[in-house]
């Protein structure tokens, strides 16, 4: 790496249930560079880019990062943070020598505000161990005007006084981190299952007004032992059901008990039931692509085999 560089280990994560297919243990480092070279994708990665913090942990993320790595990136940034606020990390970014507005972009960028250019200058200054002057100055720029001081790292140092970031930015980036952290991790390991709820709509309405769940056969198909043994046994409290209805719409549910028996049920196939928490219907299209395509498979019951899929639910319930 660059002599500039910085690179270290933050933590390993290494949940049973982070990643369904098999136990993974990840280990996070955070690499500061002050330019990045193409990036190419790694072992089962179809492709790699870079992304702005702000697409994925922002107020509204346009992406969702699969299984803890929204965790993770959470962790990454808030300790870049913490560095750059007590340590002369932020020089890592800025090559050996720069301006001390280069050194205030990186502090922008980080915190996501816009500083003082005179209160940072001074603060930077008046910080023992942070930068020293070259005596040269920069290339005057494209408007012209005097050209600025440059200066070069002291070495890695801890800053007294510290930087610190704007107080409704810090706080808001930990209590992100703290809810993730805070996480029902069986909550986020809850399977998912395709429920088939028949194609009779007053029906379909009747069932989940009064909270229920029970296998329908699908025509003059029975239902399978499989499929018993997975409604008996298979599904859990807190698992989630997504169940197609008519007009092109879905009911997404929280299994909220066991097996209950209903011997003296009017309609025979309500015999048999769960209780369940139902969201509001919603129209399928809002369903990701993958659960889309998985939500049609034959028989009247089974798993929806896709990455994330409670999280990415969750998620879509709470917008």
């Amino acid at each position: 790496m660059d002599a500039s560089a910085h690179l270290e280990q933050i933590r390993a994560y290494g949940d049973p249930g982070r990643d369904p297919r098999m136990r993974v243990v990840t280990v996070c480092y955070l690499a500061v560079l002050p330019e990045i070279g193409a990036v190419t994708a790694g072992t089962d990665a179809a492709r790699a880019e870079l992304v702005a913090v702000d697409e994925v942990l922002g107020v509204k993320p346009a992406r969702q990062l699969a299984f803890d790595h929204e965790l993770i990136l959470a962790d990454a940034v808030a300790h870049a943070r913490e560095k750059l606020s007590t340590t002369s990390l932020a020089t890592a970014f800025v090559g050996p020598e720069f301006t001390l507005g280069d050194l205030r972009e990186v502090y922008e960028a980080a915190w996501g505000v816009e500083l003082d250019p005179a209160n940072f200058r001074r603060k930077v200054l008046a910080t023992e161990g942070f930068v020293m002057p070259t005596g040269r100055r920069a290339s005057s720029g494209p408007e012209g005007g005097k050209p600025a001081e440059t200066y070069r790292t002291v070495g890695r140092a801890r800053l007294h006084p510290p930087l610190q970031p704007p107080e409704s930015d810090q706080q808001m980036l930990s209590a992100r981190v703290s809810a993730l952290r805070n996480f029902d991790a069986d909550r986020e390991r809850a399977t998912v299952w395709r429920f088939w709820l028949g194609d009779d709509a007053a029906f379909q309405r009747a069932v989940i007004d009064a909270g229920l769940l029970a296998p329908i056969a699908r025509g003059e198909t029975p239902i399978s032992d499989e499929e018993w043994t997975a409604f008996m046994a298979g599904m859990q409290q807190g698992d989630l059901v997504i169940a197609p209805l008519a007009r092109d719409r879905v009911a997404i549910g929280e299994v909220a008990s066991a097996v209950r028996e209903r011997p003296n049920a009017r309609d025979r196939r309500l015999r048999r039931i769960r209780e369940m928490r139902w969201w509001p219907a919603m129209a399928r299209s809002r369903l990701p692509e993958d659960m889309r395509e998985r939500l049609d498979a034959s028989g009247v019951l089974g798993p929806l085999r896709v990455t994330a899929a409670a999280r990415r639910l969750r998620r879509l319930l709470a917008e």
